[in-house]
């Protein structure tokens, strides 16, 4: 039975998830959690957004809407260039060789 109900709660969560997603219910101030609603007009801290240029997984059309609708424009965008060499350019921000010696100065910046 708890693997049952396990497999239930999996299935459910996977259902939220893609309604999430496909209802873009952040963006559009529709997401309710615990009674609160959570959208960009709610965000109240600095935001650090890093974008590629030439990514496909996250382009910068898919955040900048979202930086463009916090409350106090209080938000910093980052542009990772891309390294040679970095198959999964979506990984590079992470390992590449020029995210560590040019972004991530910026970016511990930022966060002190």
């Amino acid at each position: 039975k708890a693997v049952l109900r396990q497999d239930a709660a999996v299935k459910k969560l996977f259902a939220d998830v893609v309604a999430l997603y496909r209802e873009d219910r952040f963006m559009r101030g529709t997401l309710r959690i615990t009674g609160q609603t959570a959208a960009p007009s709610n965000v109240t801290m600095p935001v650090l957004a890093v974008v590629d240029p030439d990514s496909d997984v996250v382009p910068p059309s898919s955040v900048i809407p979202f930086l463009d609708a916090l409350p106090d424009r209080n938000w910093t965008l980052l542009h990772y260039e891309g390294d040679t060499g970095i198959a999964l350019r979506h990984v590079g921000v992470l390992a590449g060789r020029n995210a560590h010696h040019l972004l991530w100065p910026e970016i511990l910046a930022w966060i002190r």
